[in-house]
């Protein structure tokens, strides 16, 4: 039977779960910021919550702030092609691709993309899945 013991608490607190052969699995449940872009960038920043929403309206290129060098850092965005003409998403130079990234030019479609970075963003790996 596994242990739970609560670290941090409240919305943005962590559930360790501990069990007797040493397996350690952690859980974050935060809170989930929605977004907006401005002149077709769009600005995640790094010390808000790690999961973003945005509903496309433009054509737009993503961007970092807040990225602290050392640390591991992950974002994730959920992603909403616009309702009725489909805009373009750029991502930033220093991407490496760990997935084919879902086809998101179709009209009201949903993709999560997660990002990973341990230089303050500099470089990071992506991560792509189409929503159901």
């Amino acid at each position: 039977m596994p242990n739970f013991r609560e670290i941090g608490g409240g919305p943005t607190g962590s559930i360790e779960n501990t069990s007797a052969d040493g397996l350690e699995l952690n859980t974050v449940i935060e809170t989930t910021e929605a977004i907006t872009s401005a002149s077709n960038v769009l600005t995640i920043d790094l010390t808000g919550p790690g999961t973003k929403t945005h509903t496309m309206t433009e054509n737009t290129t993503i961007a970092f702030s807040g990225g602290t060098s050392g640390v591991e850092q992950n974002v994730t965005i959920k992603l909403t092609q616009h309702a009725s003409a489909a805009k373009t998403l750029t991502l930033p130079s220093g991407s490496t691709l760990f997935t084919a990234l879902p086809d998101i030019t179709t009209v009201g479609v949903k993709a999560r993309y997660t990002f990973s970075s341990d230089d303050g963003f500099t470089t990071y790996d992506v991560y792509g899945v189409a929503e159901q």
